[in-house]
């Protein structure tokens, strides 16, 4: 176990999503942090598979919590991050959505709260993620994809990185 772990807090937004139910079920098995499983939903719903399973355990140990949170209340961002060390910003609306308001929403304001409430309650670290969404309708795999795949959605594209970048160092 990593020292000092009882004292050693994480939060996922977008806990629940398919990506970062796996990065959830990495730090508890691994033991790298508690963690605060931070969506949308107003409790938390254990898939069957789940059950008895690391996530489980940790819920039921106090090393996980369910933290209901809506990133455009940014008032529930900072009640959510308090005692983080790090962020792992990792939620976004299913892109089969087609509402450029709720993305935009999400995405970008939303982004907005998570940044601000790291800098107000001194998060050590956020790490920012992204999706396939970003090049991918959905409808058409990708074969071959590299870094050098076009962006469709450049709009969206531009407002997350201006929101983003200014606080890269």
């Amino acid at each position: 176990m990593s020292e000092n772990l009882q004292e050693r807090w994480c939060v996922v937004t977008g806990g629940r999503g398919f990506a970062a139910r796996h990065l959830v079920e990495m730090l508890l098995r691994y033991q790298i942090y508690n963690v605060k499983i931070a969506d949308l939903s107003h409790g938390i719903q254990l898939e069957s598979y789940e059950e008895d399973g690391v996530l489980d355990q940790a819920l039921r140990s106090g090393r996980a919590r369910y933290v209901s949170m809506d990133l455009c209340n940014k008032d529930q961002v900072l009640k959510g991050f308090e005692g983080a060390e790090i962020v792992f910003h990792m939620a976004s609306p299913d892109s089969s959505i087609n509402n450029y308001q709720l993305h935009h929403s999400v995405n970008v304001l939303g982004t907005q709260n998570v940044i601000d409430g790291c800098i107000e309650l001194k998060v050590k670290r956020l790490i920012y993620t992204s999706s396939p969404s970003v090049v991918s309708d959905g409808k058409d795999g990708i074969f071959n994809g590299d870094e050098s795949l076009c962006y469709p959605k450049k709009v969206c594209l531009a407002a997350i990185t201006g929101t983003v970048l200014p606080y890269v160092c």
